[in-house]
C-alpha cells in the first residue's frame, strides 16, 4: 500500500469514527469517559476500590472484613 493511499484511508476512517461519534446518545459524556477510561482504567478503579472499602468500614466496621473474606471463599 502506498503511503497516500494509507493516509487517505485513515482520514477516511478518521471521519467515520467522528460521524458515530457525533451520533451517540449523550456524546460529550460518551467521548468523555470512553477517552478517559480508554487511556487507563486504573486511574478511576483505584480510587474507587478506596473510597468504597472506606465508605463499607465505616458502615459495617470489622464485620466489613468477614464479608470480604466470605465473598472470596470464606475463612
Amino acid at each position: 500500500m502506498q503511503k497516500n493511499d494509507f493516509l487517505t484511508q485513515l482520514q477516511k476512517r478518521a471521519s467515520e469514527q467522528d460521524m458515530i461519534l457525533h451520533g451517540v446518545f449523550f456524546p460529550h459524556v460518551f467521548v468523555f469517559i470512553s477517552r478517559y477510561l480508554g487511556e487507563s482504567p486504573w486511574r478511576w478503579l483505584i480510587p474507587l476500590s478506596v473510597i468504597l472499602t472506606i465508605i463499607f468500614q465505616m458502615l459495617w466496621g470489622w464485620a466489613f472484613d468477614e464479608k470480604i473474606l466470605w465473598l472470596f471463599g470464606g475463612l
